[in-house]
């Protein structure tokens, strides 16, 4: 059975990481988790008492945020590497992510068994070193998303699989060493302030 680690970057998601961790648990064995040193709303006290309850092994670490989504995730890869060597796979989280439960009754798949299935399948049968899955994100009045789009969400723990570019959506795999799921989905759940945050780090970042 392959091991994998769960990999997050996190700063001020107190309204949010609780959710965030719920919707992947039981499919990761061990996680690395970051902090900006500018997050201040107790999101680490959170996290701390999460893994400490569940017994998970974590690394934690902080991080001083530079307008770079993959230097900040290269961190957290970096890590995963050197102190959970044996772990096959990496989960790519944020705060505000929330791995969709889906509708299996209604024959939507369960994004953790989607996940568990493709963590442990081998590599003959799964040569892939990134999964992107879709991200759902801006519901209008009806909760009905109003943009989507592909994004990564799980990398092998190799060294030659990196992030690049500021923006986090770009990465180190060859195009015919990546697929796109369908059958998991990412919520986005970001906050009315947090948007506005993010929206003026992108005009500073200029993406």
């Amino acid at each position: 059975m392959g091991k994998t680690v769960l990999g997050m970057m996190l700063n001020r998601e107190s309204e949010n990481i609780r959710n965030a961790l719920a919707s992947v648990e039981g499919i990761y064995n061990s996680a690395v988790i970051g902090f900006d040193t500018k997050s201040d709303d107790g999101t680490r006290e959170i996290v701390l008492e999460y893994f400490k309850d569940k017994n998970i092994p974590v690394v934690m670490y902080d991080f001083e945020w530079r307008n770079d989504f993959s230097w900040a995730r290269n961190l957290y890869l970096d890590l995963s590497l050197e102190k959970f060597p044996d772990h096959d796979w990496i989960i790519v989280l944020d705060g505000d992510d929330f791995l969709s439960p889906g509708n299996p009754s209604n024959g939507i798949p369960d994004g953790r068994e989607v996940i568990k299935s493709i963590t442990n399948l081998p590599l003959e049968e799964f040569p892939f070193k990134a999964v992107n899955l879709y991200v759902y994100l801006d519901p209008d009045v009806y909760g009905i998303p109003t943009l989507f789009y592909p994004r990564v969400h799980l990398v092998r723990n190799l060294p030659d699989v990196r992030f690049e570019f500021a923006s986090h959506n770009a990465i180190t795999v060859k195009g015919e060493e990546q697929i796109l799921l369908r059958e998991g989905i990412i919520l986005h759940h970001q906050k009315p302030k947090k948007r506005v945050e993010r929206e003026a780090q992108r005009m500073e970042m200029n993406i």
